[in-house]
């Protein structure tokens, strides 16, 4: 198993997955995927909330990397330790 110290990371981890698209890109690979409403729920069945509905298309869920693929490495080199899975209830973008 591969092993990076926690302290040559300075303690210190992505706060997420990271984008996989750039923003203006999503809408003209979504657009047609998927209608705006459908946006309004997450994959994760969170409330995507927003007034601003292109920002609908930048921050759907395929616009980012699997958090599970991130998770998994981020474990395999002993970088994090897992103590819980949490779950967005609601995503607020102004």
């Amino acid at each position: 198993m591969k092993c990076i110290s926690q302290e040559s990371t300075l303690y210190s981890i992505s706060h997420g997955a990271g984008r996989k698209w750039p923003r203006h890109l999503c809408k003209g690979r979504l657009e047609t995927k998927y209608k705006k409403d459908k946006l309004k729920v997450s994959q994760l069945g969170s409330r995507v909330i927003t007034y601003d509905k292109a920002v609908l298309y930048e921050e759907a869920s395929e616009a980012y990397k699997d958090i599970h693929h991130i998770i998994d490495v981020l474990l395999e080199y002993r970088v994090i330790e897992l103590v819980a899975r949490l779950k967005p209830l609601v995503t607020y973008k102004c």
